[in-house]
């Protein structure tokens, strides 16, 4: 993974909530369980975020809205806001 490229992504894609605080991007491994939460994948150097919340659960990633399970290899997260 192109950690650079994520960075730059990152940055452009960071935004500020409605009560002023800053959205970022952190590090997969820290995610909480059971959260709705946007992730980031990187595939072929290129940074993709998914358009719905997902929650992560001790077995892997779940749509938040319908339970179903989500095969996907994030690299980054942030707090879901809709």
């Amino acid at each position: 993974m192109p950690e650079g490229a994520f960075a730059d992504y990152a940055k452009q894609g960071s935004s500020e909530s409605e009560d002023g605080t800053v959205r970022e991007w952190l590090p997969i491994a820290t995610a909480p369980y059971e959260t709705p939460l946007q992730l980031a994948v990187i595939e072929d150097g290129e940074v993709y975020t998914l358009v719905f919340p997902c929650r992560r659960t001790p077995t892997g990633w779940s749509d938040a809205a319908t339970g179903a399970s989500v095969r996907v290899h994030p690299t980054h997260w942030r707090t879901w806001s809709d």
